[in-house]
């Protein structure tokens, strides 16, 4: 085991794959078949349907980025407080490519990592329910380290290799995501609610200035003000109307 991995369980039981369908698809598989130690990792070179966020599609070059599924048991949150889980793991992935860069990095509502105006990480959490608990969640994660380009249609996608102007080592990054993660993870366990919620606030990509947003009818400009329990976006007008979106209600003009 790479001793730069320094995790109690994330991590520590991988399983690498030239090509997966989609990691998460290929680890929920697995959980329907068996039971998995948590931390439990499947890492691939290439996808060839990578999944995002709302069946959105992701792209990536094979054996230029890190593609990997990581399965965790958080049975002690109710069903009520799923959003923690997304609020937890984007603090985590940032937590650990600002490690990595030494880069400010930000969390675009409600879990895209970014750097600067630039994307560079996307996640996709998978739930099972065991009323009122969670029984297991997937976290699927597609980091641009290496690749070069993006097709046209992604303007705002970049690499890290990019930002900082040199290739980094896959290995290096996958063992700073899982430490930094179980890191927040166990900080989540712990109950250290207000401390995540706080830190997540904190990191909000375009938190408390105004810039611009389109709902279904209309462009308008507005400033991030809150984030409540449930993951909704709190977004205050120029005129201070506050209004609350779900996910994909509100889109980021950029």
């Amino acid at each position: 085991m790479d001793n730069r991995l320094q995790t109690l369980f994330t991590g520590r039981q991988a399983t690498f794959l030239e090509t997966v369908n989609s990691t998460n698809s290929y680890l929920l598989h697995m959980l329907s078949k068996n039971h998995l130690p948590e931390g439990s990792v499947i890492v691939a070179h290439h996808q060839s349907e990578g999944r995002g966020q709302a069946s959105e599609k992701w792209v990536s070059e094979t054996g230029k980025n890190l593609l990997l599924s990581i399965v965790f048991y958080p049975s002690f949150l109710s069903t009520q407080n799923l959003f923690i889980l997304s609020k937890t793991f984007a603090l985590g992935i940032a937590d650990g490519i600002r490690q990595i860069t030494g880069i400010e990095i930000k969390i675009k509502w409600p879990n895209d990592i970014y750097a600067g105006d630039k994307k560079i990480c996307g996640m996709l959490i998978e739930n099972s329910i065991r009323n009122p608990n969670v029984n297991h969640t997937v976290l699927g994660i597609g980091l641009n380290v290496n690749q070069d380009f993006y097709p046209i249609e992604i303007p705002n996608a970049a690499s890290l290799k990019i930002l900082v102007g040199h290739e980094l080592d896959l290995d290096e990054c996958f063992c700073c995501l899982c430490n930094a993660i179980e890191k927040r993870y166990l900080q989540l366990k712990a109950g250290h609610f207000d401390q995540i919620h706080e830190d997540y606030v904190a990191a909000l990509y375009r938190y408390g200035a105004f810039h611009r947003y389109e709902n279904p009818s209309e462009q308008f400009r507005a400033k991030i003000t809150a984030v409540g329990d449930d993951g909704k976006l709190f977004l205050k007008r120029e005129n201070g109307l506050i209004e609350k979106y779900d996910f994909k209600e509100v889109k980021f003009i950029i």
